[in-house]
C-alpha cells in the first residue's frame, strides 16, 4: 500500500468523549488531538486527503531541515506523553496510549537509522505522487485552480530537496540496492515526457463558477509554465538517477550492509513484527511454514486436473511432479488474460462477489466505496502486481484498487482472488475506511 508523503495520522482505536474527562485521560486525548493537527500541519498533502484545504496553495517540505525539525517535535510529543501516567488510565485509553507510544517511539528511534537519505524506490517517492497530485484536489472555483497550479509550481523545490537528500544519502553509504532500483531512471524519464498527461485533466472538467476567461488562462498557465517546469525538474532528477546515483548505489542486498547495519535490521523485526523474535527464529519459521504449505500443494496437484492431463504425473518422483506443476501454471494460456480489460473486467467481477458476502461476516462496513483501476503506464513495469490507494468520504474520494496490466504472462488468474482479498476487502480499503 502506498500512501502520499507517507504521514502517518494517528487514529486512536477507540473513540470517545475526548475532553469530558479529566486526569491523565483527559490529557491523552489532548495530546493526541495536538498531534493530529500538527501532522496535519505539517503535510497540507495529507491535509487535503481528509478535506482540510487550509493550506491547499502549499505542498510538504522534503527537505532536511523540515525531517530534522520534525523529528525535534516527536520527540517533544513522546516525552510529554511519557509524563502521563499510564497506570491511572482505563483499558480503552491504556490501549490508545500504548499504540500512540508504539507509533511515536518507532518514529524516533528509526530516525538515527537516517534512511530518509533514500526516499526513491520504484513504489514510492515524488516520482510516484505528482502524477496523482489532482486526485485528492479540490476543483470548484478558479481559487481551486489558481491553488493547484501553485501547488504543481513547487514541486521542482521538492525535487531540488529530494535531490539534495539523495546525494547526502550517496555520501553516507544509504541507498538501496541498485538491483532492486534499476527500473527507478526509466519511470522518472516518462515523467519528463508525457507520464503527467493526467494532470492536464481537470482542465477539460471545469466547473460552471469558472468563466471562459478564467478558463483560458488557467490553461494557459498549466501548458505553458506549470507542465514545463515540471518536465524539467524531472529531467534534472533523471540526469542524476542514470548518470551520479544509480551508478553509485551499492551493490549488495542485505541491510546489515548499511551503516549501523546490524542495529538496523534488528530495528526493522521489532517494528515489522511487532515481536522481539531473532532473525534466526523468523527464518526457521518461514522454513516449517513453506514445509507445510509445500505438503498442502502435493495434495492440491494430486486432486487437481494436471494429473488428469499428465497421468504419468502419478509415476513421476515429488520434486519433478512439484516442478512440472509449477511450469504448467506458468505457461497454460487458460490461466492468463489476453488485455488489460479482460484482466480489470476480471478483478472487478472478483470484488463485487467478495462484497457481497461482507455482511455474512462483519457487522460494520464502510460507507466509503472503492474502484478497480490500472497502474499508470509509466510505473507499471517497475511495479508491483497491485496496491491499495485509500481515499477518504469527508472528501468526497473514493479508494482505489490498483492492478498492473503490464507483462499479461505474469498476471496469472489464480492469484486475483487473494490479491483482491489483501488490498481491496476485507483488506485495505476496508480497515482504512473504518478506522477513518
Amino acid at each position: 500500500m502506498r500512501l502520499i508523503r507517507r504521514f502517518v495520522l494517528l487514529t486512536p482505536l477507540l473513540a470517545g468523549p475526548a475532553f469530558a474527562q479529566d486526569g491523565p485521560g483527559a490529557a491523552l486525548w489532548q495530546l493526541m488531538d495536538e498531534y493530529n493537527k500538527w501532522q496535519l500541519q505539517e503535510s497540507p498533502q495529507a491535509a487535503m486527503r481528509q478535506g482540510d484545504y487550509s493550506h491547499a496553495d502549499q505542498v510538504d517540505e522534503v527537505g532536511l531541515a523540515a525531517i530534522e525539525r520534525r523529528h525535534a517535535a516527536r520527540q517533544a510529543f513522546l516525552k510529554r506523553l511519557h509524563d502521563i501516567d499510564a497506570s491511572k488510565l482505563n483499558d480503552e485509553d491504556g490501549l490508545n496510549f500504548a499504540l500512540f507510544n508504539r507509533e511515536l517511539s518507532q518514529m524516533v528511534e528509526g530516525h538515527r537509522f537516517r534512511m530518509f537519505l533514500a526516499p526513491l524506490t520504484n513504489r514510492s517517492g515524488i516520482h510516484t505522487e505528482v502524477p496523482e497530485m489532482g486526485t485528492f484536489a479540490r476543483f470548484n472555483s478558479a481559487e481551486d485552480y489558481e491553488n493547484f497550479l501553485r501547488r504543481l509550481e513547487l514541486v521542482p523545490g521538492q525535487i531540488d530537496d529530494t535531490i539534495e537528500l539523495l546525494q547526502l544519502g550517496l555520501k553516507a553509504g544509504i541507498t538501496p540496492p541498485a538491483i532492486a532500483s534499476q527500473g527507478l531512471p526509466e519511470q522518472v524519464k516518462a515523467l519528463s515526457e508525457d507520464g503527467l498527461a493526467a494532470l492536464a485533466e481537470p482542465f477539460d472538467r471545469l466547473p460552471a463558477s469558472v468563466t471562459a476567461e478564467q478558463a483560458a488562462l488557467l490553461r494557459d498557465r498549466f501548458d505553458a509554465v506549470s507542465l514545463p517546469r515540471l518536465k524539467d525538474a524531472f529531467a534534472k532528477l533523471h540526469g542524476f538517477l542514470a548518470n551520479d546515483y544509480m551508478p553509485n548505489a551499492r551493490q549488495t542486498i542485505a541491510a546489515t550492509d548499511l551503516p549501523n547495519g546490524e542495529a538496523y535490521y534488528a530495528f526493522q523485526l521489532r517494528r515489522m513484527t511487532t515481536t522481539n523474535l531473532t532473525a534466526k527464529e523468523i527464518h526457521e519459521t518461514g522454513l516449517r511454514e513453506v514445509a507445510r504449505i509445500r505438503a498442502e500443494m502435493m495434495d492440491v496437484i494430486r486432486r487437481s486436473d494436471f494429473m488428469e492431463k499428465f497421468p504419468e504425473a502419478a509415476t513421476w518422483p515429488e520434486e519433478e511432479r512439484f516442478k512440472r506443476f509449477v511450469a504448467y501454471l506458468r505457461t497454460d494460456s487458460r490461466f492468463y488474460y489476453d488485455s488489460p480489460e479482460t484482466l480489470l473486467a476480471g478483478y472487478r467481477d472478483i470484488c463485487k462477489r467478495i462484497d457481497a458476502e461482507l455482511p455474512k461476516l462483519f457487522g460494520h462496513l464502510p460507507r466509503l466505496p472503492y474502484g478497480v483501476r490500472p497502474i499508470p503506464d509509466f510505473m507499471a513495469p517497475n511495479q508491483t502486481t497491485a496496491y491499495y490507494n485509500p481515499g477518504d468520504i469527508r472528501n468526497a474520494q473514493a479508494g482505489y484498487f490498483y492492478a498492473n496490466t503490464y507483462a499479461l504472462d505474469q498476471r496469472p488468474k489464480y492469484e486475483m482472488i487473494s490479491l483482491a482479498l489483501h488490498e481491496a476487502v476485507p483488506g485495505h480499503h476496508l480497515q482504512i475506511s473504518i478506522a477513518q
